[in-house]
């Protein structure tokens, strides 16, 4: 139950800021690659220490500055993917129902399923490099179909 307390207070903080890093690039003239690139490795930037001071103290593991940003990198390439693949669903998304904005709810809801099937292989990806010490599986055991 702690874990989940956890895990919503910082989710509650964590998805907004995406939200707007997202909102300021949008009023930005940049094409929606960078956009999303832009606000993928900010939002990554910002949050990745909450996120694993956050695992490493719910599993009750020693946290400093040397594993604060754990994962960066697979993760800063998964969340540029997230964003990126946002930007360009919500534009083919408002391109088949033109009646609907970019803030409407039921857009929201599809480009957000969307970009994370989108950016679904390189959470697989960061998982498997983030595999506990001893026990790592190999590539072919771990993406077994």
């Amino acid at each position: 139950l702690d874990f989940f307390k956890t895990t919503l207070a910082t989710n509650f903080l964590k998805f907004p800021f995406f939200e707007a890093i997202n909102a300021f690039c949008a009023a930005l003239p940049i094409p929606p690659t960078i956009r999303g690139f832009f606000t993928g490795f900010v939002f990554t930037t910002a949050t990745l220490p909450v996120t694993n001071y956050r695992y490493r103290k719910s599993m009750q593991l020693e946290v400093n500055w040397a594993n604060i940003y754990e994962a960066y990198f697979p993760t800063v390439i998964r969340d540029i993917v997230y964003g990126i693949c946002r930007n360009y669903c919500t534009i083919w998304t408002l391109a088949l129902n033109p009646q609907w904005t970019a803030v409407s709810p039921q857009v929201l809801f599809i480009v957000v399923i969307l970009g994370c099937l989108g950016s679904a292989p390189f959470n697989e990806w960061r998982g498997y490099l983030l595999q506990s010490k001893g026990q790592e599986l190999t590539f072919k055991e771990f993406f077994k179909p």
